[in-house]
């Protein structure tokens, strides 16, 4: 990675073609992955999509319901119940943008536009790659690193917004490293595209308002930090997208405001739980404006400070403050939990999907939660960059990285939020065009130390991707307490591995010492390519249990009736074909109730769809009419009740 940004003056004779089959083949798999809800949180995203595009409506209302039935919660936390209207929680810039693609192609569509946004994204991972390093090789390592070797893939042919938001900020990421380098009116411009895009990824995920952040301390600090116009510029190209998102906010909750997911109690997701954050963040934005880095009195004391003696004694008294300073130890303890051992997790951080097992482990689902480097045990080859960086080599290029890496890691660390119900860290997921492109460019200064033939970074990564088949897809199911150790540690252990020889080799630079390092790179990105194929096939795999429970028994649920359920996610073909599908939540039993008395009065059918949902729904005389058993489907899913006197007229078959 060279010290400044270039302008690559390199001509990228295949890079159309290859683009263009990529293409083809995102867009051919959004058409063959298997579409339904993967749990909650995609039940809400498609009902926003559906509620634009049928009535260009904000909100998620049953339209068929009684006039006299109350408003329930539609999904568990994430569309509820406002007055008389059901309100999702999440950036209604999704609904916005998915609306046409619904329209068009249903599901699929949803999933499509997730396609075409993922494989925009890891274009961009290449041309932000190429812009920072003018080295095609690097770049082209560092997309098949995002390809490949990470979890970006499981939000391409999903329903999340993650890969619509990731793709629209590496728009603004590349806008705004070309504003670095310009001059004048280019520079602004520039600036203030990029401001535009980052306000846009706002509008589909709260969370990049952290990567803007990111951005305009890298301005300030690395970038340009004479020139405090851009960085104003920048910020001020914000505020129509923050402006909007208030605006509808106040539609949905009577709350003028951008970062809210609405008048909910104890929620997780307020953007107001991290108070010290925001207060540190405003702190250090007045701090940058008022300093200038440029100058040779900053340049004297930040060469004092990364001396390798003072960097110790700083990492040594930030540890000793931890002990004393609850929120300060939190936040380590959550990079610790969040990056590397997710079983570390304190029960107060649980959400719904993890569990402890027999074992005293954690599993989601059955299957394992996994930590940042669990997921990318090649991330360790970042730590050359970085000690380059604290030595002062390449510092605008690696502290963009670092920026972008650090605000959704300390962030998310604070509370040791780990993305609920998903096999990965979901909200890490712009982390890793970064680590990827550090990682890439780590890796292309080990194969130039080593001077080994190609063929033996092959063979390491196939080693790397028999080891991952090993230890994660087949010794882990011989032995139930041996399935969550051998699905998490053997890659930590890779990863733990690759950075000691990288440290060792930043310090002693010899010939073997560098062999044994891309030996280990490797196995380790080997490693990685089969558990992001895990990851994917494990995303698949609860969709196709889904889908074969919901063909299993078409038009279960006449039309027009009320379901209420705790596995909101299994019923969304139900949903579609008419049937009022809503969450039975412990504490509403009055509402429930009169809702009841609405569909019945009208003539209507009533349907509990599983036992949890059946004891958060405060009901006790009912009948079960639990259909045969569906191929693959859970006995919680299988199981259905309705109440006494509709059995005849609402039960199965």
């Amino acid at each position: 990675m060279s010290a400044e940004l270039h302008s690559p003056s390199i001509v990228y004779s295949r890079m159309p073609l290859i683009a263009a089959i990529a293409g083809v083949i995102a867009i051919m798999g959004s058409f063959l992955t298997p579409v339904t809800a993967f749990n909650t949180d995609e039940v809400a995203y498609i009902e926003m999509a559906r509620a634009m595009a049928e009535r260009g409506s904000l909100f998620v209302d049953h339209q068929a319901a009684p006039a006299d039935a109350p408003a329930l919660t539609r999904t568990y936390w994430v569309a509820t119940a406002h007055g008389d209207r059901v309100v999702p929680q999440y950036p209604s810039g999704y609904a916005l943008v998915a609306a046409p693609f619904y329209k068009l192609f249903g599901l699929k569509g949803l999933v499509l536009m997730n396609a075409i946004a993922g494989f925009l994204a890891l274009w961009l991972t290449w041309k932000i790659a190429l812009r920072m390093t003018a080295d095609e090789t690097i770049a082209a390592t560092a997309l098949l690193i995002a390809a490949f070797a990470s979890y970006i893939s499981s939000y391409m042919f999903a329903i999340w917004p993650h890969a619509l938001a990731l793709g629209v900020v590496l728009a603004g990421v590349l806008l705004v490293l070309d504003a670095a380098e310009k001059q004048g009116r280019d520079r602004y411009w520039r600036a203030s595209a990029a401001g535009l895009f980052f306000g846009l990824g706002m509008f589909f995920r709260m969370d990049a308002v952290l990567l803007a952040a990111a951005v305009f301390f890298w301005l300030r600090l690395f970038a340009l930090p004479k020139d405090r116009l851009i960085a104003i510029v920048f910020l001020v190209s914000l505020i129509p997208a923050l402006w909007l998102s208030a605006w509808i906010n106040e539609i949905k909750y009577d709350i003028f405001q951008p970062f809210t997911y609405g008048p909910k109690e104890d929620s997780n997701d307020n953007f107001y739980n991290y108070v010290l954050f925001g207060a540190v963040g405003i702190g250090g934005l007045i701090f940058s404006f008022v300093i200038d880095t440029s100058q040779a009195w900053v340049r004297r004391a930040v060469d004092a400070v990364r001396q390798p003696k003072v960097l110790g004694l700083c990492a040594i008294a930030i540890g000793a403050i931890a002990l004393f300073v609850d929120p300060l130890f939190s936040l380590l303890r959550g990079v610790y939990v969040l990056t590397f051992d997710i079983q570390a997790l304190a029960k107060e951080n649980f959400v719904e999907g993890l569990y402890r097992n027999h074992y005293g482990q954690i599993d989601y689902w059955g299957l394992p939660k996994k930590a940042f480097f669990q997921n990318l045990p090649f991330a360790a080859l970042a730590l050359a960059p970085i000690m380059m960086f604290f030595r002062g080599v390449n510092v605008k290029t690696t502290g963009f990285c670092l920026l972008i890496i650090g605000a959704p890691l300390a962030f998310y660390s604070i509370r040791s939020f780990q993305g609920g119900m998903t096999f990965n860290m979901r909200y890490f997921l712009p982390m890793i065009p970064f680590v990827a492109i550090l990682s890439a460019v780590a890796l292309g200064e080990i194969q130039r130390k080593a001077n080994l033939s190609p063929k033996t970074f092959r063979y390491s990564l196939f080693a790397g991707a028999f080891a991952g088949v090993l230890f994660y897809s087949t010794l882990s199911t011989l032995h139930a307490p041996w399935a969550i150790p051998l699905s998490l540690y053997p890659q930590l252990a890779v990863f733990l591995a690759l950075g000691a020889v990288v440290i060792y080799e930043f310090f002693a630079d010899t010939p073997g010492v560098n062999k044994t390092a891309l030996i280990l790179s490797g196995i380790a990105f080997g490693y990685a390519s089969i558990l992001s194929l895990n990851d994917a096939a494990g995303n698949t795999n609860i969709r196709v249990r889904t889908v074969e429970f919901e063909q299993a028994h078409p038009g279960l649920f006449k039309p027009g009736s009320l379901v209420l359920s705790s596995r909101e996610h299994a019923l969304v073909g139900a949903s579609l074909n008419g049937v009022h599908v809503s969450r039975a939540e412990t504490g509403e039993e009055d509402i429930t109730a009169q809702a009841i008395a609405a569909y019945i009065n009208d003539g209507r059918c009533v349907y509990i769809h599983t036992k949890l949902g059946l004891d958060q729904s405060g009901l006790s005389d009912v009948v079960d009419i639990s259909p045969p058993r569906a191929q693959n489907a859970t006995a919680e899913d299988n199981a259905i009740y309705t109440l006494p006197g509709l059995a005849e007229k609402c039960g199965f078959g």
